[in-house]
């Protein structure tokens, strides 16, 4: 059974995570980080523009299912030794 709180909590840190790295990266790694911006950009005018919003999604999907999973084995190991 999926558990709806902890579906919505780990969307909610995805998008906290994801927007932290970019506002870190920007911070520690400026001149690589606007490189990265830049092939991004031009990406997006070219006819590969679907790249880097499909790389955003993973990267978003991703992390956010790394925190349910996180959370389900956290549920797993309370239920585990506590009952």
């Amino acid at each position: 059974m999926i558990n709806s709180k902890q579906f919505k909590l780990s969307f909610f840190l995805g998008a906290v995570l994801c927007i932290l790295k970019i506002i870190i990266s920007l911070l520690v790694h400026y001149s690589e980080t606007l490189q990265i911006f830049n092939i991004g950009v031009m990406l997006i005018q070219t006819k590969y523009w679907f790249v880097p919003l499909l790389l955003m999604i993973f990267f978003y999907v991703f992390v956010s299912l790394l925190f349910y999973l996180i959370f389900r084995l956290i549920n797993l190991g309370v239920r585990f030794f506590f009952n």
